[in-house]
């Protein structure tokens, strides 16, 4: 798994998640944006099924503050999430908490 951080031009902060695991369609991201979703694939069926709620909570959380989560993923090659924070939610040197 690898995280980067940038700044985009118009100052939004972007963390980004990539691992190169199993990888989803368009399909299983849909049903794995879903409250309880989950997507089985041939690996996953050898490991204790999670309860569907990480990603809608994440995208719930990033949405209620103005911020958005993205998803790039191919099966068999992996996935990378966005987290995209709005300007308004970033602090900089000297901002007070």
């Amino acid at each position: 798994m690898v995280v980067v951080s940038e700044r985009r031009a118009d100052g939004r902060l972007v963390l980004t998640i990539t691992d190169t695991g199993v990888g989803m369609t368009a399909e299983q991201i849909a049903v794995a944006r879903r409250p309880f979703g989950q997507v089985r694939s041939e690996i996953s069926q050898s490991h204790q099924p999670g309860t569907g709620l990480g990603i809608p909570i994440v995208e719930a959380l990033m949405q209620a503050r103005g911020g958005e989560l993205e998803f790039d993923s191919q099966p068999a090659k992996g996935t990378s999430a966005r987290l995209i924070f709005p300007l308004d939610r970033i602090l900089r040197p000297g901002d007070e908490r």
